[in-house]
This record gives C-alpha cells, sequence and structure tokens, in this order.
C-alpha cells in the first residue's frame, strides 16, 4: 500500500456498507492521512455502518493497530457503527497481550456476522 492509494480503492460499499479491507502492507506512517481520507469517505457515502476487515493481518506491530484503533474511533464520532472481522488467532493473542481488550469496534467472527449485525442495528 502507499500513502498517495486512492481510499475509494479500498472501500467497497456494499448494502449500504462500507467495508474497508486493511491491507497488509500498512504502515503506522500512512494511517493518519488514511483516517482523514477514510472519514471524509464514510461520512460523503452516509453509510449505516463500516467493517474493518483484518484477514490480510498476519502480524501487526503495536503502533499499526493503536492507529486502526484510532481510525474506528473516528468513524464511530461521525455516528456510524464499527465492526471488526478476520482476526486470526495469533492476532487475538497480540491484541489481548498487548493490552487492546477494550476495542473501538465489537468484533464479530465471520464478515457475514458483522454485516447482519450492522443491517440488523440499522433498521432497529
Amino acid at each position: 500500500m502507499d500513502a498517495g492509494d486512492d481510499v475509494r480503492d479500498l472501500i467497497r460499499v456494499v448494502r449500504g456498507l462500507a467495508i474497508f479491507a486493511v491491507p497488509a502492507d500498512i504502515e503506522t506512517s500512512m494511517m493518519p492521512a488514511l483516517t482523514g481520507r477514510v472519514c471524509e469517505l464514510v461520512d460523503g457515502l452516509q453509510v449505516c455502518g463500516m467493517v474493518l476487515d483484518l484477514a490480510q493481518l498476519k502480524a501487526v506491530d503495536h503502533g499499526v493497530m493503536a492507529e486502526i484503533f484510532r481510525l474506528a474511533r473516528a468513524v464511530r464520532a461521525l455516528g456510524v457503527p464499527v465492526r471488526m472481522t478476520g482476526i486470526s488467532a495469533g492476532l487475538a493473542s497480540a491484541l489481548v497481550l498487548t493490552g487492546f481488550e477494550d476495542m473501538d469496534a465489537r468484533p464479530c467472527a465471520t464478515l457475514d456476522q458483522a454485516i447482519a449485525e450492522l443491517l440488523s442495528d440499522a433498521r432497529a
């Protein structure tokens, strides 16, 4: 991933939900600009929820995870609920070991579960 990549190429919209497949090669230095662009896009599209799909992340450093959670917090500040999916066993273990138990996005076992929860919340 390059800092100049168009965020629209990284997010797809399905049934009014923004799905962001976090790239495996993401770096901490890219995240502040990326967070701003994601928030602008999510706000402009007026989506009813966002899924952060972490399936491509096999190993990730503390800084990247902190920035991913800041992104989730920023999207939630726009009033858009966020779910996370694609968390591997190794990533889950690392999250707990590094103190990330209190996430700003509820984890879901599958992408389908995340989509169903967000759509259900939007109808409520």
